[in-house]
């Protein structure tokens, strides 16, 4: 029991380990490890009022220094900007980048450009402006931030990922339930319970402690932060939600399981079974033949002899208790006499046990 005890444990740690590289290898490939995700996360961002502004105040800025414009413009060219980029058409002028340089991140090969080009905006803005001829014929903006990394090898990388996600999750379970089977089933499912849910909370909690620090040391761009966490982490949190849920089950049936074992161990065992008689008791037991089984029969009285009572006389008080006199007669008693007197001298102890 104790080795079983042991492998037991030993099982639950290694699925614990495997478990937690299948949920590793899933945040990865829903999220970041998505190249399709950058697409999703960039028209996030511009459906988000504030996120959207945040976009809008460096492309605003690029405007002012490269034109030249008096202060007093700004206002009104963030105003058409803005317009531009809740328009599908140019709301494709920051998409494309951000998409591009995500998938180009993760060793996908895409041709959209690297940075953000707000030339397409020119028109637009030279009409509001009355046709100011101060503006430039084009008009890069740097001051957005983009994924700059171009990382080749992640395209191995996520295709091994995506490959052993599944089968890591079997082996989980596996071990999980092979542990369960031969182990103690409340150390087993507490562990289960603890793993799941500081798992499914690990991805409840870490979004909010990451706006928290885009909030205090990228305080121009949290609203940014904020939208594109909640766009890569949309398809993540229910199963977060499950694991959480799920754990706090587990680790509370725990303790029913253990009650419940508890109680059958308590239940006294039944007394064990006579042994069996041996084989003289047996042939004793036996019925006589001829006699049914049951049956007593009966049994004939059988004659007694009382042994005489000696009772002490003078004569034999005075008669020393060693030394007979071998010369003296015994007399002995004719044929049908009756027993000697209890006053004889003994000599009807020896007729008694010499007959």
């Amino acid at each position: 029991r104790t080795m079983t005890r042991i492998l037991s444990r030993m099982l639950t740690r290694l699925a614990i380990v495997v478990a937690s590289l299948a949920w590793g290898g899933y945040v990865f490939t829903q999220t970041v490890g998505d190249p399709a995700r950058g697409e999703r996360i960039a028209a996030a961002v511009l459906e988000d009022d504030e996120a959207r502004a945040e976009v809008v105040a460096p492309i605003t800025a690029s405007v002012m220094r490269s034109t030249g414009l008096p202060v007093e413009q700004q206002p009104l060219v963030a105003t058409q900007v803005d317009a531009l980029l809740q328009d599908p058409g140019g709301a494709r002028t920051f998409i494309d980048p951000f998409a591009g340089s995500w998938s180009r991140m993760l060793g996908e090969d895409d041709p959209r450009p690297e940075a953000l080009d707000a030339t397409s905006f020119l028109d637009d803005i030279t009409a509001a402006l009355g046709g100011s001829p101060a503006l430039p014929s084009a008009l890069p903006v740097t001051d957005v931030p983009l994924p700059r990394a171009d990382l080749g090898w992640m395209e191995g990388v996520r295709t091994t990922v995506d490959t052993a996600v599944l089968p890591l999750a079997l082996v989980a379970a596996a071990l999980f339930a092979i542990a369960l089977i031969i182990g103690e089933r409340p150390r087993v499912l507490r562990r289960l319970g603890a793993w799941a849910f500081g798992a499914g909370l690990l991805w409840v909690v870490v979004p909010p402690a990451i706006v928290w620090g885009a909030q205090r040391w990228a305080p121009g761009a949290d609203a940014v932060v904020a939208a594109a966490l909640e766009e890569a982490l949309s398809g993540l949190l229910p199963v977060a939600l499950v694991l959480v849920f799920g754990g706090v089950a587990a680790f509370g049936g725990s303790f029913v399981v253990g009650g419940v074992e508890r109680a059958a161990a308590s239940v006294p065992a039944p007394a064990p079974a006579p042994p069996p008689a041996p084989a003289t008791q047996v042939a004793r037991q036996r019925p006589a033949r001829g006699v049914a089984t049951g049956v007593v029969p009966p049994v004939a009285p059988t004659a007694t002899r009382t042994m005489p009572v000696q009772s002490p006389s003078p004569a034999a008080m005075s008669t020393p208790a060693y030394g007979v006199d071998a010369t003296t007669p015994i007399a002995r008693p004719a044929a049908g006499q009756a027993d000697p007197p209890a006053s004889d001298d003994g000599d009807s102890l020896w007729d008694y046990y010499s007959s």
